[in-house]
């Protein structure tokens, strides 16, 4: 973010080998897991997360990269939920009277509308990428929020339950 390129090894998900990358790094994204944000130096392409525990022989580039002047992290994180992108779709989740307070306290989207719903539930609505970080995530909420939109979102949800009860044979 110092107007040079960071240059570094990466292992992508289930490779044996590691591949050189030059990026210009445009954001860090910090959770479970911490992410840096770079735009491969050079391409006219969407920035790349690339994780942190992946990275080796990391360096500051000889080459310039600066971050764009209208680069704006929160806007381009908008369109994903967690680091998971894809097509955006629109979010419907209702949540139980029993889990409202701490849903009321919890951002699931940072451009979430929750509104009150009936007998004490809310609904909160979002628009973002991601299903499968999304139903990931709901699985923490242990029964407490509903899916009740898009029905590509259900069907996630059904495919990683069906992978989670695997677990269990």
């Amino acid at each position: 973010m110092a107007g040079q390129c960071l240059e570094f090894e990466y292992r992508r998900e289930g490779a044996d080998a590691t591949s050189w990358r030059r990026v210009i790094p445009v954001g860090l994204i910090h959770g479970p897991v911490t992410y840096v944000i770079g735009k491969l130096s050079g391409k006219e392409m969407e920035p790349v997360p690339y994780r942190l525990d992946r990275m080796s022989d990391i360096r500051a580039s000889n080459e310039a990269g600066c971050v764009p002047d209208d680069w704006d992290l929160d806007r381009w994180m908008a369109g994903s939920f967690g680091i998971w992108r894809e097509d955006a779709q629109d979010i419907v989740l209702r949540v139980d009277a029993a889990a409202a307070q701490r849903a009321r306290q919890w951002r699931f989207h940072p451009q979430q509308v929750v509104e009150d719903g009936q007998r004490g539930q809310l609904i909160v609505r979002f628009r973002s990428g991601g299903l499968r970080e999304i139903a990931e995530h709901l699985f923490t909420w242990g029964g407490d929020v509903r899916i009740e939109s898009p029905d590509e979102l259900r069907e996630t949800m059904r495919q990683r339950l069906a992978e989670a009860q695997g677990a269990l044979q």
